[in-house]
């Protein structure tokens, strides 16, 4: 009765197709992990609603360069040629690339902070994907609550912010409206 299924590939491949075997109906989520684990995933891409992988993910899945923008396209492209409905590249620093099988896509500035500590920025940002999911959100506006989830997430030096929250991630991303506002 879930409304989505995150999986994410430190799971064993039996279980990954129990889930997906059980799930027909419900939006499956998939963070990759790895460039050698995201392999488990190819025999579901086609069941696969949201991706969010790194660019060695991508170009693990894809067997494509993934080195500029072009081929940064290239392969959300043509992970949406094996099924995947949603794909949101993770660029680091630059931020992320997100695309639509429908034909929306774009390019989502990273939010700047003060790095503390990368683990967890990526999960966070699954977490923001979902979340926006959940709610009812666009792709675009899950994407950019999401690179506020990774950025707030990016400051602690846990794993996980110990005050992520929505009211958090709204505040990261209005003082970042508002710096960009005062060097314009």
């Amino acid at each position: 009765n879930a409304c989505c299924l995150l999986v994410d590939c430190n799971l064993p491949e039996a279980t990954l197709e129990w889930l997906f075997a059980q799930s027909a109906a419900v939006p499956v989520f998939a963070e990759p992990v790895s460039a050698f684990k995201c392999r488990r995933l190819l025999p579901w891409l086609s069941r696969v609603h949201t991706l969010k992988a790194n660019r060695i993910e991508a170009q693990a899945l894809t067997g494509l360069p993934v080195a500029d923008d072009t081929g940064v396209q290239h392969a959300a492209n043509h992970l949406h040629g094996l099924g995947v409905r949603q794909v949101v590249l993770s660029l680091g620093e630059r931020g992320v690339y997100w695309s639509e099988h429908s034909g929306a896509s774009g390019w989502q500035a990273a939010v700047e902070v003060q790095v503390v500590n990368a683990t967890g920025a990526g999960d966070a940002m699954m977490a923001g994907l979902v979340h926006g999911f959940v709610h009812g959100s666009t792709l675009a506006q899950s994407v950019v609550f999401a690179t506020g989830c990774a950025a707030l997430t990016l400051t602690s030096q846990q794993a996980n912010h110990v005050n992520l929250s929505e009211a958090a991630v709204q505040q990261v991303l209005q003082t970042r409206t508002h710096s960009l506002a005062r060097h314009l």
